[in-house]
């Protein structure tokens, strides 16, 4: 499994963080397939890769992470 980070996806759904990782299970170094795991640099939320080539994309998981830091979690109920 190769791991890439990204900043050109949807930002996550959970915190609005750009930077993801991309877990490939592609064996080219570069490249992803479809349902690849993807998951936010910033506090962890999980999704996958819709691959569609030049309009690829991040597809988060719905609902809110249960395993979001303290600062996030707290940055999000003062918002909400």
């Amino acid at each position: 499994m190769i791991e890439m980070n990204i900043d050109w996806g949807s930002d996550c759904f959970n915190c609005g963080h750009r930077e993801a990782i991309i877990y490939s299970t592609s064996s080219l170094v570069g490249t992803f397939h479809d349902g690849d795991e993807v998951k936010c640099c910033n506090c962890g939320h999980k999704g996958e890769m819709d691959a569609r080539g030049e309009d690829s994309d991040i597809t988060w998981d719905e609902g809110l992470s249960q395993d979001l830091p303290e600062a996030v979690a707290k940055s999000l109920k003062e918002v909400s």
